[in-house]
């Protein structure tokens, strides 16, 4: 799977863009509608209704959406789909040049990559991002003294908009004492999918008990941690199968499996297709 980046490793460059979404598309047509992946963060707003397909799920969403992708989510924009709008990006260095913590910050909130990955904004939510997303564009567009500064601090109200206005949506209250175990327990599978690790391991590594971790899991993901390691696996596994020049065997290997025949099983057991199925899905 093609991974893209943004000015990588040239830091001469400001590590922000705001691109009309329509002539994107038109001008990348070769990979915004098959799957791809971003290193790094990546703000959408759909001005019409339609689809989006995220980690390999279809979303629909109404008119005036927002997306919030994290970096390494893989994503695809849907060729039947009126896709007017805006996109955002940005790397984390440009926030961390101006707040050490800036990226830890968001990692845990507006892109921890729980609940939807959009929120459809209201009329003054949507009146405060198209203003901010101008004031973005004035500044990288006249390049004035501090414009740098000005760019993070627009940058900054704009994401806490989009965060408040998700959290409105989904009613959710400020995170409690067991929340950021919960983000280590996932980071903790993102970074052993070569491996099998239990329930029990996960809890042990976190000083929690296996009954307290479910109840945290379930809480916060909606899923018992059983159903998010094998989860992870298999979208580990679909990330990889997008990737054409690797083979099954290479990727079995290099999910953790000795024998490339068990992971054609698991794989089935979880998607109801063979790997080999699932990559001929895709163009």
């Amino acid at each position: 799977m093609r991974e893209y980046h943004l000015h990588k490793g040239d830091y001469s460059k400001l590590q922000l863009e705001v691109q009309d979404a329509t002539p994107y598309c038109q001008k990348n047509v070769q990979h915004c509608f098959k799957p791809h992946r971003h290193s790094f963060y990546q703000i959408i707003w759909f001005k019409k209704a339609g689809k989006h397909f995220v980690d390999y799920q279809e979303y629909q969403h109404e008119a005036n959406s927002i997306y919030f992708l994290n970096i390494g989510q893989v994503h695809y924009f849907c060729k039947a789909s009126d896709n007017q709008g805006l996109l955002i990006h940005f790397n984390d260095i440009f926030l961390t040049q101006q707040e050490k913590d800036a990226a830890h910050y968001l990692e845990y909130n507006l892109f921890n990559e729980l609940g939807r990955p959009f929120v459809a904004l209201g009329a003054a939510a949507l009146s405060d991002f198209k203003y901010l997303a101008e004031k973005l564009r004035f500044e990288i567009e006249e390049k004035a003294s501090n414009y740098g500064q000005q760019l993070y601090h627009y940058l900054q109200i704009l994401l806490l908009q989009i965060e408040r206005q998700r959290k409105n949506a989904a009613g959710k209250t400020s995170p409690d004492q067991h929340f950021t175990k919960a983000m280590r327990f996932k980071k903790m599978i993102e970074s052993t999918k070569d491996q099998f690790y239990s329930v029990a391991h996960f809890s042990q590594q976190l000083g929690i008990s296996p009954k307290t971790l479910t109840t945290i899991s379930k809480k916060y993901f909606k899923r018992t941690p059983a159903r998010m390691i094998h989860e992870h696996k298999i979208l580990e596994a679909k990330r990889l199968l997008s990737n054409a020049k690797l083979s099954i065997k290479e990727i079995a290997y290099e999910l953790g499996f000795k024998q490339a025949t068990y992971f054609t099983k698991y794989f089935k057991k979880y998607t109801h297709l063979t790997p080999k199925q699932f990559r001929e899905q895709f163009p």
